[in-house]
């Protein structure tokens, strides 16, 4: 099974060129400021593209894709926003996501031809944005990854790994890190947020890949990585 994965686009995505392969996987981030226009800009242009299944999660940056209210009014007020209806949003994408046949995971699986994907936007917080949660809340959290899952999709990178800013410090997630320890059938972890950390690394048996596309000036610095997953 080859897969093809990017990441942080943020409305960036018309201007990239895809390698082919069997899933295409976009780790979030696919827009600046998630407003139903971004959102539908992104959607559509993700089901043009010719692989047979494409997966996509949201990222701290796709507000249309959240259902805390409260928090994206909060957010707003800081800026100076008006802020919308989130919730509608978020139906109206999820529908034209699913007529247009892409698989959106929202911390929920999904198997193809065997192989069980996991995908969940949530990071830790970072300035009111969308998805950010608490260490406890992220506890919980990734305590629903399937065990058997085999790819796992995060917005954000697990602490240590491909999770480096440019100043050097990490920022990845531990809870998330010490959840990867114990999932014995995992084999790819995606994500991305993290722009410097662009890069594949593998670690035991579990090969990492942060599909950042865009550097931390949100330019594009960066291309798709491709993995080939053996499967029986």
């Amino acid at each position: 099974m080859k897969i093809v994965c990017i990441s942080d686009t943020h409305d960036k995505h018309e201007d990239l060129i895809i390698p082919d392969g069997d899933v295409l996987i976009h780790a979030g981030d696919a827009t600046m400021t998630g407003t139903k226009q971004q959102l539908k800009s992104f959607v559509e242009w993700f089901a043009k593209q010719p692989h047979k299944h494409k997966i996509w999660i949201a990222g701290n940056h796709d507000w249309g894709m959240d259902t805390d209210q409260k928090a994206y009014e909060l957010w707003c007020g800081r800026r100076g926003r008006w802020a919308k209806e989130i919730n509608e949003i978020r139906k109206e994408i999820e529908a034209l996501s699913d007529q247009l046949g892409l698989i959106y995971l929202n911390n929920s699986d999904h198997v193809i031809d065997g192989v069980v994907f996991y995908g969940s936007p949530e990071t830790p917080a970072f300035y009111g944005w969308a998805f950010n949660r608490t260490l406890e809340e992220l506890y919980d959290h990734w305590a629903n990854i399937r065990d058997d899952v085999n790819v796992l999709i995060t917005h954000g990178p697990a602490f240590g790994i491909l999770d480096r800013l440019e100043d050097g410090m990490m920022a990845g997630d531990i809870q998330l890190h010490n959840r990867i320890c114990d999932l014995k059938k995992l084999k790819l972890h995606v994500c991305g947020h993290i722009h410097p950390g662009h890069g594949k690394v593998k670690t035991g048996e579990v090969v990492s890949i942060n599909g950042s596309i865009l550097d931390d000036r949100y330019q594009i610095a960066n291309q798709p990585i491709v993995f080939k997953l053996e499967t029986k």
